[in-house]
C-alpha cells in the first residue's frame, strides 16, 4: 500500500510522527521562554513560526468526514467536550492552585488561560466546523459548497483578526472575548479549515507537497520572510509554508517515520498521547524556574548548537516524565478520566 492509499483511509503512521514533532518543538519552546525565561532564540523563533499552525492544520485534516449527520454531530461534540474541554478546564485549575494562583483571574481571565488555551480553542474551532459541515449537508450542499465556506471562514477570521489588532479595538480586552479564547481563536482557525481543505481536495495537495520546485519555492519564500518581513499577514503565509515544509519532509521520508522503524514508533507514541504530554509539562517546566538566574542558562544565550542540543534533551526528558505520570495515572481510573477525560475509541 502506497502512501496516496493510506492518506485516502486508515491511520497515517507519519501523521502522528508528524503530531509527535511538533509536540517535541512546544515543549521545546516553552522550555526557552517559560523555563529559562529567555526571548525566543534564533532557533524558537523560526519554530514558533509553524508549530502551532501544524497542529491545528492536522487536527482539521483529520477531522474532516465525509458524510457528517445528526449522530456523527452529536456524538463528536460530547466526545470533544469530554475528553478536550472538561479535561483542559481541570488542568488549567490544577496547575493555577499549583502555582498559588487564583483560578478565576489567573486562568479563565487570562489570554493564554496559563497555558491551556489550546484544547479550549480547538475544541471552540471544532464546534464551528462540525455545525457548519452539518448543516451544509443536511441543505445538500456538498464537496464544492463546503470548500467555498472553508475559504471564507479562512479570509474572513483573517480579515477580523488583522483589523482588530491593527486599530487596537476595545473587544480584544473584554472579558467575554478573553474567555472565549478569541485571539487564538482567529489566530488558527485558518489553518484548522486550511487542514479540512487539504484532505477535502487531497490529490491536489499531494501533488503540491510532491513538487520539488513549489516546495524549494516554498523553503525559500519562509526564509525570506522569516528574516525581512513581520505581520499578521507574514505569519499566515509563514504559518502555510512552515506546514508545506514540514509535510513534504515527513511524507519524503515517511519509511523512516512508521512502526517498522525505533524513531518513527517512539514519534508515533508522543503524537498519539499530546493531550496527556500538554497538560502535564507545564508542571515540570515550573520546577526548571531556580535555573533562570545561573550562569547555565547563560550558556544558552547567543550559542544555538548548544542551545538545540540541551534545550532538545531537556525538553526528551519532560515528555518522557510526561508519559510515565500518565502511565501511573492509567492505574487509577477515575483521576485519569478526570485529568484527561475518559478514553474514547477513534473513528
Amino acid at each position: 500500500m502506497n502512501g496516496k492509499q493510506r492518506l485516502m483511509g486508515g491511520r497515517i503512521e507519519y501523521i502522528d510522527c508528524m503530531r509527535g514533532f511538533a509536540m517535541l518543538l512546544v515543549v521545546y519552546c516553552h522550555v526557552i521562554y517559560l523555563g529559562f525565561d529567555m526571548n525566543f532564540t534564533s532557533v524558537a523563533r523560526i519554530i514558533v513560526r509553524f508549530h502551532m499552525p501544524l497542529f491545528f492544520f492536522i487536527s482539521g485534516f483529520m477531522s474532516y468526514t465525509q458524510n457528517p449527520n445528526k449522530q456523527w454531530l452529536s456524538t463528536r461534540l460530547w466526545n470533544r467536550l469530554l475528553s478536550q474541554y472538561v479535561p483542559a478546564l481541570v488542568m488549567g485549575w490544577i496547575y493555577t492552585m499549583f502555582k498559588c494562583q487564583d483560578f478565576f483571574v489567573s486562568m479563565l481571565l487570562d489570554t493564554a488561560k496559563n497555558g491551556y488555551w489550546f484544547t479550549l480553542a480547538l475544541f471552540e474551532i471544532f464546534c464551528l466546523y462540525a455545525i457548519l459541515v452539518y448543516l451544509l449537508n443536511k441543505a445538500n450542499l456538498g464537496k464544492v459548497w463546503i470548500s467555498i465556506a472553508s475559504v471564507l471562514i479562512i479570509l474572513s477570521t483573517h480579515t477580523i483578526e488583522t483589523y482588530l489588532y491593527s486599530t487596537n479595538a476595545s473587544i480584544v480586552n473584554s472579558d467575554w472575548y478573553i474567555i472565549l479564547c478569541g485571539r487564538y481563536i482567529l489566530l488558527y482557525t485558518k489553518f484548522f479549515f486550511i487542514g479540512v481543505l487539504a484532505k477535502m481536495w487531497l490529490r491536489q495537495f499531494m501533488k503540491i507537497v510532491e513538487s520539488k520546485f513549489i516546495m524549494a519555492v516554498s523553503a525559500i519564500a519562509f526564509a525570506t520572510l522569516h528574516i525581512g518581513f513581520e505581520g499578521h499577514h507574514s505569519r499566515l503565509l509563514l504559518g502555510i509554508l512552515g506546514i508545506l515544509i514540514v509535510w513534504n519532509f515527513f511524507h519524503y521520508y515517511q519509511n523512516y517515520f512508521s512502526s517498522k522503524t525505533r524513531v518513527g514508533r517512539i514519534l508515533s507514541f508522543v503524537g498519539k498521547n499530546t493531550l496527556q504530554i500538554y497538560f502535564l509539562h507545564y508542571f515540570f517546566i515550573v520546577g526548571m524556574t531556580n535555573l533562570q538566574s545561573t550562569s547555565f542558562a547563560q550558556i544558552l544565550i547567543g550559542n544555538w548548537f548548544v542551545e538545540l542540543l540541551v534545550v532538545i534533551a531537556i525538553s526528551i526528558v519532560i515528555i518522557i516524565c510526561c508519559l510515565l505520570v500518565d502511565k501511573f495515572v492509567r492505574s487509577i481510573p477515575w483521576i485519569r478520566v478526570l485529568m484527561f477525560g475518559p478514553e474514547i475509541k477513534k473513528t
